[in-house]
């Protein structure tokens, strides 16, 4: 009887992975090996420097005092600083992530150190720091200070505080209480600036979310959502372009469908269009090099599964795993469950395929206990194939040669199941199998 159902598993097991539904619902998510970790109850995400590698997190205290800010290197999950809040009150990084600044309320001066060497570079005086927003300094170093009386935003240099240009928000109603912004952040090149807006007098008001271009001083760009939600985006990390999620019903589609959507300010279009699923985006991040974006859609069936988008290769992949991260690196991903900070090793090669008819795609036996054959295409002749485990660590790799046929003794494996990937000179693909 045991045997029967182990057999039945099996076989289930292997009608799984020749499932040939759309790529981005096939596979079971895979497990990522942790680098550090870093648990505190207390703390809370705040803001996050990508070009830095490091996030600013807070713990609040007893009022009146105001809460610790704990700049945190995502290399190491080490402190870099730890404000002392009987005297400081802002801690914030530069663009690059190499400087950080320390606002002291009792002397008034902020000062400026360097992130590796922890040294005091200069202080600064005169600093209208308490408006300084929500602390994103723009590569050219300034900030924006909202001015709620007359509902401007003015650009202050970060070292001089001297105001380099204004813009007042259109519309706006003189009651210096009912429009707060936040959100504030720029593009690599400091010309376009985003905020975001609502009447604060009306809870239920929806949020705006706006771009402005500072050369030209207009409104390029703007989106309204609910008032308890919030604008989905991401800056690209090489280029002024701004990726977003939306819900909406485009020319050809039958009902509404989640997008992942590409806004190129500079010529203010819609570049790409992403349809990711018929749920709503719950998150989405794009990692270092712009190749490439983890996105979680709220599918009941697909409960908490981040899933992968080539953006260089436009096309999904295969890979899959529960990991919620805030920020890609090249070879990480950092994450904040509420609870702990995390960091986690990621290689973003491994599970990567191209969508290939069924019936070139033959890996037989499947499962089995001993050697695994693959009918090999033209183009992935003479190229070579790697054995990876689910947490993506290499343990086999070899050279495929001029036969159409690769064969690959697993036996020395324990029962499993792992990836077989072959690689061409221009593309790859990986297939699950079932070590019994």
């Amino acid at each position: 009887m045991k045997m029967k159902s182990f057999l039945l598993a099996a076989i289930t097991a292997a009608m799984l992975l020749l499932d040939a539904s759309p790529l981005w619902t096939q596979g079971e998510p895979i497990s990522l090996q942790e680098i550090w970790r870093r648990e505190d109850i207390d703390l809370k995400y705040s803001t996050v420097c990508k070009q830095g590698r490091v996030v600013r997190m807070a713990k609040q205290n007893t009022f009146p005092k105001p809460p610790t800010f704990y700049l945190v290197d995502l290399r190491t999950g080490e402190d870099v600083y730890v404000t002392e809040p009987n005297t400081e009150i802002w801690l914030f990084a530069n663009y690059l992530g190499d400087k950080f600044y320390v606002y002291n309320y009792i002397d008034t001066i902020l000062r400026e150190y360097d992130k590796e060497t922890k040294e005091l570079l200069r202080e600064l005086s005169n600093i209208p720091i308490s408006e300084i927003g929500s602390r994103f300094i723009s590569p050219k170093n300034e900030f924006a200070q909202f001015d709620r009386g007359s509902h401007m935003f003015l650009f202050r240099d970060l070292f001089t505080g001297i105001v380099k240009d204004s813009f007042q928000i259109a519309g706006s109603p003189q009651d210096p209480q009912s429009l707060i912004s936040w959100g504030m952040d720029y593009t690599i090149d400091s010309r376009y600036f985003n905020f975001t807006s609502h009447w604060l007098l009306d809870k239920n008001s929806p949020n705006t979310f706006h771009i402005y271009d500072r050369q030209t001083r207009e409104i390029i760009f703007k989106r309204v959502t609910p008032g308890s939600s919030n604008f989905r985006y991401q800056y690209f990390n090489t280029s002024n372009k701004i990726a977003f999620a939306e819900e909406v019903q485009l020319p050809g589609d039958d009902k509404v469908y989640s997008y992942l959507r590409v806004f190129d300010p500079d010529t203010r279009t819609i570049v790409k269009d992403i349809k990711i699923s018929e749920y709503p985006n719950l998150t989405f991040v794009i990692n270092a090099d712009d190749t490439k974006l983890i996105f979680r859609v709220s599918d009941p069936n697909q409960n908490n599964v981040n899933q992968l988008y080539n953006l260089k290769d436009e096309k999904f992949e295969s890979l899959k795993f529960k990991v919620s991260a805030f920020l890609a690196d090249t070879n990480a991903l950092y994450s904040w469950t509420g609870l702990a900070l995390i960091a986690y090793k990621f290689d973003w090669t491994v599970g990567v395929e191209d969508i290939i008819p069924q019936e070139e795609n033959i890996i037989y036996p499947n499962p089995t206990n001993g050697t695994v054959s693959l009918n090999i295409r033209p183009e992935f002749i003479m190229g070579e194939w790697i054995i990876s485990d689910m947490q993506g660590r290499i343990l086999k790799k070899g050279l495929i040669g001029h036969s159409n046929i690769l064969e690959i003794n697993i036996s020395d494996l324990v029962s499993g199941t792992y990836y077989v990937t072959v690689i061409g000179k221009d593309k790859k693909y990986s297939h699950k199998i079932l070590k019994l």
